[in-house]
C-alpha cells in the first residue's frame, strides 16, 4: 500500500540504559527522517533494565511484545513494523517476535547482536543427560561423605602397616565403621548425599526453561538484517568465555567417560587387592570434575549467571548469526568513518552512530516497503 507507514522501535543494548542513539533526535533517527520524510514514525522504546542476565532480556522481550501489540493495534495494515536493536537488544527482538499473538511480521535489523545459541551437553551416546549428571553427582557427594568419614576414623585410628601386602587394605580398614555412632555418621552421610543428588531433576528442568527462553524464532530471510563491525571488542570477549564453556564441555564428557570405563570393568578384577584403589581413583574423578566446572562457570558469568549456574548441562556460545542463512554486513572500521565524522569509543558501540550504517538500515527498510506494496 503507497500510504503504509515505517514504525520503527529503537532497543539499546546490555548495560545502555537510555543510550543517546535510541531518542527521537538522534542521528539514526534523523537519518531515517531524511530518507522517509512523513513515511517514518520513530517510536518511544519501551525501558529496559539492561542487565546482562536471562531475567532482563526476559522481561524486556514482554515489554516489547506488549509495544508492538499496541503499535499493530494503532495502524494495523496500515503500517510496517521495524525494530533496529543493539548489542543483546537484538536478542530481545528476536525472542518477542516468537510471541503467535502479533498480526503483522516485523522485521529486526541487528546491530553488533552476540547471538545466544543455547542446547543441552551429551555426554553419552546411550544415556540422556540427566542419568549422565546423576551419576556424577552421585559420586561425587558419596565421596564427599566418605572422605570426611575417612578424616574423622583416621584422627581416632590410624591403620597400621606390617607388610606391602596391607597397603591395598588401607581403605577398608579406614572406611570400616568399628562403632554405632560411626555407623550411623556414615549412613547419614550416604543419605545426605543421595538426597542431594536428586537436585538434579529440579536443576535440569530449570535448565530446560533457560534453553526455551532463549530458542532463537525462524523467520524468513528479508526479516532479519545483521550488521557487525570488524574488532567488536563485546564478540571477542564473549569469544574466549565460549572456549571456557566448551573446555567444561570437555571435562564433563571425559569424566564421565572414566567413571563409565570403571563401571564397565569385569566382576572378577573386584577380588583383587589392589581392586581398593579404585575408591580414590572415583574419589579423584568426581573432584577434578566438579571444581573443574564450578570454576569454569564462574567465568561464563558475562552470559548471565542463570547461564552460569546450569552450565553443567547446557552449551551456550554467542555466535555472529542465529542458525541458518542470513544476510549480513561485516563493515570495516574506516568504512564506519566514511563521513569524516570521528567516532569515540568501542567499536562495538560504534556501529549505531555510523552514517553508513544509517544507510544499510534505511535501505532495507525500503526494500521490505517496496515489496509490501
Amino acid at each position: 500500500m503507497p500510504n503504509q507507514i515505517n514504525s520503527v522501535t529503537l532497543i539499546h543494548g546490555t548495560y545502555a540504559k537510555d543510550a543517546e542513539w535510541t531518542h527521537l533526535n538522534s542521528p539514526l533517527a534523523n537519518a531515517l527522517r531524511m530518507r522517509f520524510g512523513d513515511k517514518v514514525k520513530i517510536e518511544p522504546a519501551p525501558p529496559w533494565s539492561g542487565l546482562n542476565n536471562v531475567t532482563a532480556r526476559k522481561k524486556a522481550k514482554e515489554e516489547l511484545i506488549n509495544h508492538l501489540h499496541k503499535l499493530q493495534d494503532r495502524y494495523r495494515h496500515k503500517a510496517n513494523y521495524f525494530v533496529v536493536a543493539h548489542s543483546h537488544g537484538g536478542n530481545v527482538a528476536l525472542y518477542a517476535i516468537r510471541d503467535a499473538k502479533l498480526k503483522y511480521p516485523v522485521g529486526i535489523a541487528c546491530l553488533a547482536t552476540p547471538f545466544l545459541v543455547t542446547d543441552f551437553r551429551i555426554l553419552s551416546d546411550k544415556k540422556d543427560i540427566v542419568e549422565a549428571i546423576t551419576v556424577l553427582i552421585y559420586q561425587f557427594f558419596i565421596s564427599l561423605a566418605l572422605i570426611i568419614y575417612g578424616i574423622v576414623r583416621l584422627k581416632s585410628d590410624i591403620p597400621t602397616i606390617t607388610s606391602s601386602d596391607q597397603i591395598f587394605t588401607i581403605p577398608f580398614k579406614v572406611f570400616a565403621p568399628s562403632s554405632i555412632l560411626e555407623w550411623i555418621t556414615l549412613v547419614a552421610g550416604m543419605v545426605i548425599a543421595v538426597s542431594l543428588g536428586q537436585l538434579v531433576t529440579p536443576w535440569h528442568k530449570f535448565a530446560k526453561q533457560i534453553r526455551d527462553e532463549l530458542k532463537l524464532p525462524w523467520l524468513p530471510k528479508f526479516q532479519l538484517l545483521i550488521i557487525r563491525t570488524t574488532g567488536d571488542e563485546a564478540s571477542g570477549l564473549l569469544a574466549s568465555f565460549h572456549l571456557l564453556s566448551q573446555l567444561s564441555a570437555y571435562i564433563s564428557q571425559l569424566m564421565y567417560r572414566w567413571t563409565a570405563a570403571l563401571n564397565q570393568l569385569p566382576p572378577h578384577m573386584n577380588n583383587y587387592p589392589w581392586a581398593a584403589l579404585f575408591i580414590p581413583i572415583r574419589v579423584f574423578i568426581s573432584i577434578l570434575f566438579f571444581l573443574s566446572i564450578l570454576t569454569l562457570s564462574a567465568f561464563i558469568l558475562p552470559f548471565g549467571w542463570q547461564l552460569a549456574l546450569t552450565n553443567l548441562f547446557l552449551n551456550t556460545t554467542a555466535e555472529s548469526t542465529p542458525l541458518g542463512s542470513w544476510e549480513t554486513y561485516l563493515i570495516a572500521p574506516k568504512d564506519l568513518h566514511k563521513d569524516n565524522i570521528k567516532l569515540q569509543g568501542f567499536e562495538h558501540s560504534k556501529v549505531h552512530d555510523s552514517s553508513y550504517v544509517h544507510t544499510i538500515i534505511a535501505d532495507w527498510i525500503e526494500n521490505i516497503t517496496e515489496d509490501t506494496q
